[in-house]
């Protein structure tokens, strides 16, 4: 979430918010992307980026506005979204230095750490347990 006057000043903020979000699936090779947005930006995100709704509002204790969860078929997706908008696309060399904690210097040769951990979860079980499912129409 940007500041109002940040908002305001700048028409390329909401792009380079969601532009992290991108070279983490590219990197860790993600088949899905979940994210939450307040109800007013459920169309910009589903317009922009192709964002699915995957639930109704719903408030939750910490946050003051209720949010829709949205989700995107990250492989079905990437090349229209990156021809769309070029400047989400990143190199293989950045996506190292943000998430490869041994390629960033940040931990020795024999630390114990393998490689980035590619550990799934079931989306299904995030999904059931804080968000019901709007049928598809």
């Amino acid at each position: 979430m940007a500041e109002p006057e940040a908002a305001r000043q700048s028409t390329v903020l909401p792009y380079a918010t969601v532009r992290l979000a991108y070279v983490a699936c590219e990197y860790f090779n993600a088949n899905l992307a979940l994210v939450s947005v307040q109800p007013e930006h459920q169309a910009f995100c589903s317009r922009v980026f192709m964002y699915q709704t995957v639930s109704e509002p719903r408030s939750l204790p910490d946050l003051k506005k209720a949010v829709v969860l949205m989700e995107l078929d990250y492989p079905a997706i990437a090349e229209k979204i990156y021809s769309h908008l070029p400047f989400l696309r990143s190199t293989a060399f950045e996506q190292r230095m943000l998430f490869d904690r041994r390629a960033a210097g940040l931990l020795k040769p024999n630390d114990g750490f393998g490689e980035p951990s590619h550990t799934a979860f079931r989306y299904e079980t995030v999904v059931k347990s804080k968000w019901p499912i709007v049928a598809a129409s």
